[in-house]
């Protein structure tokens, strides 16, 4: 709260369970403990007289706590030796310059209560208004939330506001809190931007904060106005990696105010309490060369960068001289200097997906990582000081929803197994509402791959699909009409002896098949029917035997498939992806038509397609007719020098992939910053560079001797044909025999 002591005419009041017994004090007629106006310190009571007996809860000021008194880089437990608390000798606790006049209230008994505990008066009001509106100016701050407590009635906060209001021009949000009231979310109340403004004096300033600093977002910019103790009050409240508190240290004997941030790297890790900056304010008292040792001379307002390194780590630091003073500060983001994480050990899970992660070790046990993300992961402990030991997922998937659980890293995670997943995780909206991840990485798209159609495939039909069907068709119209225009044109011509229709038959089919007959050709009309026939034989000669010759050197020509519209046309066609994988979201959650169908047939299949790894999905392609979908990178990496499979021209689902954490982990925003930085030193080039592979040229003719499926349809045609021609022999034998004829008379034909 705002003020240390809160007035109040109490009578036969019991105070309230959560504050201690507190001295009391008179007041002067007619005036308020709330008639400080802007220009008045902290008044002394001097005619005041105890009503009530001295108690335990004597009231204390610090001493031999100086902000100085806090070593560079300390911690706040090594920060807090010297602020020993001291009881007041030869002080009331209300203590002020002789030359104010006193408050006091005869013919009444007025009550005083104060907080115990971390109790002190409210140092330098004056000089706090001064500091928050040089503070604000110096970072252009135009939306202020104070908070303050419910029951408070100091004046600060309202001579706050309206100096900001009128001077500064900023927008100022005054936010009561009740400190006895269950603790509330204040998340929605205090927005997305702007300053949080709060002090830290008391056991109720510090529950206020506790209470809203917990329930907010971490990314607000906070700061706060307390004493050389605040490394012991606030040792208590986790201050996360990525929190941006700033704490301005005022003392009632120093004109100097100094400016501190502490955060924690993890909630069972110490705090770091460093320090920032400072402010001095513009008094009769300070001289000139103290001025001058800030970096600021003469009275220019404007402001100038420290160039020398101050503290304990090198910061962006400005001075400017503003309007009561001179300030002292950061204007870079604290969180680029967040990135020592020495002592954090981070528990990894990942999986296997070259060329990104590459594991070698037992399963269930700890394994070690090579690859392109792991060496990301790899230069990322070596710059943030941290350690890590990675494991595979436990049910060796990647993460989807699967009857209403995740699964795979991103249940690993959730379920506090491990604290990074260190592979290349899709980023996708239905993973983002449980898990939070790292800047992306890489990117690509998924492909389907299916096996390449070869001369095997076609056992019946390798040396019929050179034509297609209407193609054949037209072949045997044409010799059809060629057997009759022959045999016609030999039994009208006078002068052409006769055939018969078998007789023509076999000269036209001789000739397709680039035989000659010993038949008389006399007839210039029969000779005009043969000249048909030799012509149909050399064009059907060039078509066939070039296609043929090209299919059983290079193979089929690739499949016709191009989209996943032509595989939903072709249900001979299963199409799958590994289970877990991202493709689950993406087909369960797509609103394209084909792309529901296709997800409602592999549903039908009771997830039959779905395979366990990449490997016996691949497998699979290269033994039936079955299409693997994958992400891009690595199925290149892996398959894409295998000439026995086919990769579809259409990329679906592009994403980016980076490392995953726990949801809204403050490790987010420290290792956002260093992996950009390592992105831009080319490093992760220089690592894709060192797990590239050349791809096979596919294109390319080579020479493989013809297989015995490829040879197998001719074959047993020709067999067949020797079948059947030993099947007539036999039959004309037969007959021959009925009709009296003997063996001798059968070969003297021959």
């Amino acid at each position: 709260m705002w003020c240390l002591v809160i007035s109040s005419a109490i009578e036969a009041s019991t105070p309230h369970p959560m504050i201690e017994h507190a001295t009391l004090h008179d007041m002067t007629e007619g005036a308020t403990p709330h008639d400080m106006t802007e220009d008045v310190t902290p008044h002394n009571m001097t005619d005041a007289t105890p009503q009530s007996k001295p108690v335990d809860n004597t009231l204390y000021s610090r001493t031999n706590a100086t902000p100085q008194s806090m070593p560079e880089g300390a911690t706040p437990n090594a920060m807090t030796e010297d602020a020993t608390l001291q009881p007041m000798t030869g002080a009331t606790p209300h203590s002020m310059p002789e030359d104010d006049t006193p408050h006091s209230k005869t013919n009444a008994t007025p009550q005083t209560m104060a907080i115990s505990l971390h109790t002190t008066t409210v140092q330098n009001p004056r000089s706090q208004l001064d500091f928050v509106s040089d503070y604000l100016a110096f970072y252009d701050v135009r939306l202020v939330t104070v908070l303050v407590s419910a029951d408070d009635q100091n004046n600060w906060p309202k001579q706050l506001t309206s100096r900001l209001m009128q001077r500064h021009n900023v927008y100022v949000k005054v936010l009561k809190i009740d400190v006895f009231s269950d603790v509330k979310n204040y998340r929605h109340v205090l927005g997305k931007s702007g300053l949080v403004l709060a002090q830290c004096f008391t056991d109720v300033d510090l529950k206020i904060f506790k209470d809203v600093f917990t329930t907010a977002e971490t990314y607000l910019t906070w700061l706060l106005v307390a004493d050389s103790t605040f490394p012991k009050m606030l040792k208590d409240i986790y201050l996360p990696l990525n929190s941006k508190i700033t704490i301005a240290s005022f003392e009632g004997e120093s004109t100097l105010t100094t400016l501190w941030e502490s955060y924690q790297i993890a909630p069972d890790y110490p705090q770091r309490t460093l320090r920032i900056g400072d402010w001095t304010p513009r008094l009769p008292s300070v001289p000139e060369s103290v001025l001058a040792s800030l970096g600021v001379g003469g009275g220019g307002g404007g402001g100038r960068r420290v160039t020398e390194e101050l503290w304990s780590r090198r910061r962006d630091i400005w001075v400017k001289e503003m309007t009561y003073g001179v300030l002292r500060g950061p204007v870079d983001d604290p969180l680029k200097h967040r990135d020592d994480l020495s002592g954090l050990h981070l528990r990894c899970v990942t999986m296997e997906d070259l060329p990104l992660t590459k594991l070698t070790g037992p399963a269930g046990g700890v394994v070690s990582m090579e690859g392109v993300l792991a060496s990301l992961l790899q230069e990322l402990a070596s710059r943030t000081n941290i350690t890590y030991t990675c494991r595979r997922s436990r049910d060796g998937q990647w993460g989807a929803v699967v009857g209403g659980r995740w699964t795979g890293v991103v249940r690993d995670l959730l379920e506090d197994v491990a604290d990074i997943g260190a592979a290349g995780m899709d980023i996708t909206k239905k993973r983002s509402e449980a898990v939070s991840y790292l800047q992306g990485v890489v990117s690509s798209g998924y492909r389907i791959f299916m096996r390449k159609p070869s001369n095997d495939d076609h056992i019946w039909s390798v040396y019929t699909k050179q034509f297609s069907v209407p193609a054949w068709g037209t072949i045997f119209g044409t010799v059809l009409v060629l057997i009759v225009l022959l045999h016609l044109s030999t039994r009208l011509s006078p002068q052409q002896p006769s055939f018969t229709f078998l007789d023509s038959a076999t000269v036209i089919i001789g000739f397709i098949f680039g035989q000659g007959t010993s038949q008389p050709l006399i007839s210039a009309s029969c000779r005009l029917v043969i000249l048909m026939g030799l012509m149909l034989q050399v064009l059907l000669l060039a078509y066939y035997t070039s296609d043929l010759v090209s299919s059983l050197t290079a193979g089929p020509s690739p499949p016709k498939l191009s989209t996943l519209y032509d595989v939903y046309k072709n249900p001979s066609l299963k199409l799958g992806f590994e289970k877990g994988a991202a493709p689950h979201l993406y087909f369960s959650e797509s609103n394209d038509n084909i792309v529901k169908k296709l997800w409602q047939r592999i549903q039908d299949n009771n997830y039959e397609t779905l395979m366990n790894s990449l490997d016996e999905g691949m497998q699979r392609v290269l033994k039936e007719p079955y299409l693997h979908m994958g992400w891009g990178i690595p199925m290149r990496y892996g398959y894409g020098h295998d000439c026995r499979l086919f990769m579809l021209p259409t990329s679906y689902f592009h994403v980016q992939a980076s490392f995953m954490m726990k949801k809204d982990s403050p490790l987010v925003p420290v290792l956002n910053k260093v992996v950009m930085d390592i992105m831009s030193t080319g490093l992760l080039r220089k690592w894709w560079r060192d797990w590239s592979t050349e791809a096979k040229n596919c294109d390319l003719l080579q020479n493989a001797p013809v297989g015995m499926k490829a040879v197998f349809g001719p074959f047993f045609m020709l067999a067949v044909a020797l079948a059947s021609s030993v099947l007539v022999f036999v039959g004309e034998v037969l007959r021959s025999r009925g009709q009296g004829g003997g063996k001798g008379v059968m070969f003297g034909r021959f």
